[in-house]
C-alpha cells in the first residue's frame, strides 16, 4: 500500500532514521549562508515536509501557507498540506538571529527576485526554492560536516543517506514524544494521517531510552 511504501522509505528496515540534536548543530555550523541555517533550524523545529517549506510565504500572505513572526508559528494551508485533515499551525521556538537577518537586515533582499517573490525562501536563480534544492542543502551540509553516511542503495541504484530532509522531520516528531505530548497531538502538529505511523516514532524513543540506560554508568544500591 501507499502507506506501507512511505513507512518503508522512512524506516529503511533499520528503525526510524532521525537526526540527533548534536548533528543538527553540526549541520548549522557547516552551511555558509543565513538562508541555509534558517532553513535547517526551521525544519528541525517544525517538522515541515520539503514541499511545505517551499510553499511558505512571507508574513503578510496570511491567506496562504506562511510564517507568522508575531506569534512564532508557521501556518500550513489546506492546499499545501499532504493530508486530508486540512491545514495546520505549528509553533517554533527560536529562529533568531537568522530570521531577522533574513527578513529585515537585507540578506533576503540580496537575491534578484526578492522584490517580486512572495515566498519566504528563494534562490539566486528562482523566485522560490524547490524540494530538490532543500534536499541538496541538507545533503551537502551533512557531507561538509563529515556526519553523512551512505548505508545502501534504493531500487534505482541511488545511494541511501542517513541525514536527509526527512530525517529532520523525524527528529521533530521524536522531540515531541520526548517532551511528553500524546500521540494525537503529535499527529496534529506533524501532519501525519495515520496514527500507527506516528506511534512508530514513539517506539524509537523507547529504544533510545533503553540504549541510554544500558550505556549509562548507573550504580543502584542494593
Amino acid at each position: 500500500s501507499k502507506t506501507t511504501k512511505k513507512q518503508n522509505y522512512a524506516d529503511n528496515n533499520e528503525g526510524i532514521i532521525h537526526v540527533k540534536p548534536s548533528a543538527v548543530r553540526q549541520l548549522r555550523e557547516s552551511v555558509e549562508t543565513v538562508r541555509d541555517e534558517l532553513l535547517i533550524k526551521l525544519m528541525y523545529q517544525t517538522g515541515l515536509r520539503r514541499s511545505e517549506v517551499a510553499a511558505l510565504k512571507l508574513p503578510e500572505h496570511k491567506s496562504d501557507s506562511h510564517i507568522d513572526t508575531e506569534k512564532n508559528q508557521v501556518v500550513i494551508s489546506e492546499a499545501d498540506s499532504k493530508t486530508n485533515n486540512g491545514g495546520r499551525t505549528v509553533p517554533f521556538q527560536d529562529l533568531e538571529p537568522e530570521l531577522t537577518m533574513w527578513l529585515s537586515q537585507g540578506f533576503r533582499d540580496r537575491h534578484c527576485y526578492a522584490d517580486d517573490s512572495p515566498y519566504l525562501f528563494l534562490t539566486k536563480q528562482t523566485p522560490s526554492i524547490s524540494g530538490t534544492t532543500i534536499s541538496r542543502i541538507i545533503r551537502d551540509a551533512a557531507e561538509d560536516a563529515g556526519i553523512q553516511e551512505v548505508y545502501g542503495k534504493d531500487a534505482d541504484g541511488n545511494p541511501k543517506r542517513r541525514i536527509t530532509a526527512h530525517s529532520l522531520r523525524s527528529a521533530f516528531v521524536i522531540q515531541l514524544f520526548d517532551a511528553g505530548l500524546p500521540s494525537p497531538k503529535v499527529m496534529e502538529l506533524s501532519g501525519h494521517e495515520q496514527l500507527e505511523t506516528v506511534e512508530s516514532y514513539a517506539n524509537v524513543l523507547d529504544d533510545d531510552a533503553i540504549s541510554a540506560y544500558r550505556n549509562a554508568d548507573i550504580d543502584f544500591e542494593a
